[in-house]
Order: structure tokens, then sequence, then C-alpha cells
């Protein structure tokens, strides 16, 4: 039993520690604006210092996948949507509400 303990993740321990206690003592008022306002500056400096590691060269051979890089913005930004679009008909089976937050899941870039 120990040595299955010993092989969990410990992102995956404080990921799951951190719902729980964001479910038991969740931010509210001005420490939730304030929570909110760190937790934006601490994204921004994780994307910084990952852009940071790369090396010149590496960002380089990256621009070359061409053909993936564009295939991956037509489904990000041109078949995602229509497919939203075409969900359309399911407001016949659920709320127009539901519709709506499907049709933004399909129409926002994919880190978001």
């Amino acid at each position: 039993m120990l040595e299955r303990l010993k092989k969990v993740d410990p992102l995956i321990v404080l990921i799951i520690s951190a719902v729980i206690i964001a479910i038991i003592f969740p931010a509210r008022g001005q420490f939730a604006e304030v929570f909110s306002t760190l937790v934006s500056i601490a994204i921004a400096v994780l994307f910084f210092l990952y852009g940071a590691r790369l090396s010149t060269q590496e960002a380089l051979n990256g621009l070359k996948h061409w053909k993936l890089h564009l295939t991956i913005l037509m489904f990000t930004f041109v078949l995602f949507p229509i497919v939203g679009l075409a969900l359309r008909p399911l407001t016949l089976f659920i709320a127009d509400e539901m519709y709506l937050g499907i049709l933004f899941l399909t129409l926002v870039p994919s880190t978001v």
C-alpha cells in the first residue's frame, strides 16, 4: 500500500487538495477579487517562464511545422465553430442557455 502511495504524482494530490479546500472554504468578497488578480498574474508568469525555457533555435524549429500549425488553426477557428453552429437544433431538447454554453466552448481557442 505504501509503495502505491509513493508512486502518486504530487501534482495530482495538490490539485485535488486545492479543489477540496476551495469547496470547503470558497473565496468571497474582497479576498476573491484579490485572489483572482493573483491567479491571473501567476498564470501569466507560468506562461512566461515556460516560453523563456525555449531556446531560440527550438522556437524557430517549431515554426517549420507550418502544416501542423495550419491544421490546428483550422480545427480551432473554423471546424469547431461550425460544429457549434450545427448543434443549434439541440435547442429543441435542451435549454437555450445550455446551447449557448456549448456554443461558447466551440468558439473559444482550445487553450482556454
